[in-house]
């Protein structure tokens, strides 16, 4: 889960319908090709235009005021790529230049979605909890999330992954994109806040 970082302000100042016109013109797409995964160049008024080209590698999302969801369908190390991956390339976006910046958090549970109707499940809280506790602009693991990722023995699985996909590529900047894919996943400590409204413990 992502929140833009100070959308009360941008909305004093765009209103509503600003903020709606902001979403389908910029920030919309990003969203969108951070969730997609993968893109396609298509021909629109006779200009190439490169667009997200939804498949069933993509991560689902939502969008709910200043909130933005993604999600996997799944809890494999496959998923576990995918929402790493376009965690990254959302929260990368925010800063090239869209004066959205965003702060997330990488949650874990059960979620039950029904299309567009209703949505529920600890995912949602623990991501929730998780990302409004922290005070900076970036994306972590919440606790519930960095256990089962250890126990699954993930992060190692992700190193060897890279390194494998390293060893076996031979073009210069395939090998840069995989080395920067390698370094996404840190340690870091990071400043959070305390919100009664929102206790959380950190792991």
């Amino acid at each position: 889960m992502f929140d833009f970082l100070a959308f009360k302000v941008l909305r004093k100042e765009r209103g509503t319908e600003g903020i709606h016109q902001l979403y389908i013109r910029s920030l919309l797409p990003q969203i969108q090709h951070a969730a997609a995964l993968k893109g396609k160049t298509v021909q629109r008024n006779g200009q190439n235009v490169y667009v997200p080209y939804f498949g069933p590698q993509s991560i689902y999302y939502r969008i709910v005021s200043d909130s933005i969801i993604l999600f996997a369908n799944g809890d494999s190390f496959d998923h576990f790529l995918r929402i790493v991956a376009a965690s990254h390339n959302l929260l990368c976006s925010g800063f090239a230049g869209h004066k959205a910046t965003l702060r997330g958090a990488i949650g874990y549970g059960d979620l039950i979605y029904d299309a567009n109707t209703i949505w529920i499940g600890s995912a949602i809280e623990d991501a929730y909890v998780g990302e409004s506790s922290q005070v900076w602009s970036g994306c972590s693991f919440t606790p519930a999330c960095e256990s089962f990722i250890s126990n699954s023995e993930y992060i190692s699985e992700y190193k060897c992954f890279f390194d494998i996909a390293h060893n076996q590529e031979q073009d210069s900047l395939k090998l840069k994109n995989i080395e920067k894919a390698k370094r996404r996943i840190v340690e870091y400590e990071i400043p959070e806040q305390y919100n009664p409204k929102t206790p959380y413990v950190s792991g």
